[in-house]
């Protein structure tokens, strides 16, 4: 997905150094790069220009740049210009991102840096089951909320704070065992993985993503995926024995079996699933 993601991004670079800013660019970066981790990623198939259109759009939406207030400013019709596009292309393209992406309004993830402390959304933690500003806590519970990522930096210190856990030194190398911690989702379903274990078959650290690693779920996991999920994966093309995710959504663990496990696990059931791509008749 390397040659779609540059060309994309090359659109993308370009509106922002003439319309927009170097903040705009990194984050449609972002946005590009996660679309084109899907599996199978959106970006594909259609033309290159509608979808960065598409990720302008939709990182404009969010950061408010079509309102005259702001600045950077930029009328939504004057974007999907830009690009040669209607303003009603734009923004069903965008409406698709979002979809795809689940981007709401104030989404924390895809905020501008120089925006985020006027983002309430970003700061919003639960203690104890109320919901509160992570700005107003103590200084120990700030810390530890900023080391399982639930702010985006510690209150005070801005985009200088220390490292989240996992993203810039990894606890683990390929060939280690990782288990997906509390609350990650499935990027293709949204099922929940929490406790999924497998073993780290690579590690992509070349920016300007974040670290992500690839997984090769272990035997006890591969018994554990529901029918369910193996019928829609097949039925979908996507491969259900490994997964790509962000190094910060794992740690290290112990292992529980070895590849020979894996290997015999993988062809059993396989040996069930082959066929289920041909709904009934298979």
């Amino acid at each position: 997905m390397r040659p779609r993601y540059e060309e994309i991004t090359a659109l993308t670079d370009a509106l922002c150094r003439e319309k927009l800013n170097d903040e705009y660019a990194q984050v449609c970066r972002e946005m590009t790069a996660t679309l084109a981790r899907k599996r199978p990623s959106p970006l594909v198939s259609g033309h290159a220009k509608s979808w960065a259109c598409a990720i302008a759009y939709t990182v404009g939406s969010v950061n408010f740049l079509f309102d005259k207030s702001q600045t950077p400013y930029l009328r939504a019709d004057e974007l999907c210009a830009w690009f040669g596009l209607s303003k009603s292309t734009g923004g069903n393209k965008s409406g698709q991102v979002k979809q795809i992406l689940k981007v709401g309004l104030m989404d924390s993830q895809w905020t501008l840096p120089s925006r985020m402390d006027s983002n309430p959304l970003a700061w919003m933690v639960s203690v104890n089951g109320l919901i509160v500003d992570a700005r107003r806590l103590p200084r120990s519970l700030q810390e530890e909320a900023y080391r399982k990522g639930l702010i985006p930096y510690l209150p005070g210190q801005g985009e200088s704070s220390p490292p989240r856990q996992g993203e810039t030194t990894l606890p683990f190398q390929v060939g280690d065992s990782v288990v997906v911690k509390r609350g990650v989702q499935d990027p293709d379903f949204g099922d929940d993985m929490s406790g999924w274990q497998g073993r780290v078959t690579e590690i992509d650290t070349r920016p300007p993503d974040p670290p992500l690693v690839t997984i090769l779920w272990d035997s006890v996991t591969l018994w554990n995926i529901s029918h369910a999920t193996l019928a829609r994966a097949e039925k979908e093309g996507l491969d259900w024995s490994t997964m790509g995710l962000y190094a910060s959504e794992v740690e290290l663990a112990a292992s529980r079996d070895t590849l020979a496990d894996v290997e015999a696990t993988l062809n059993e059931i396989a040996s069930h699933v082959a066929w289920m791509h041909l709904n009934e008749e298979g």
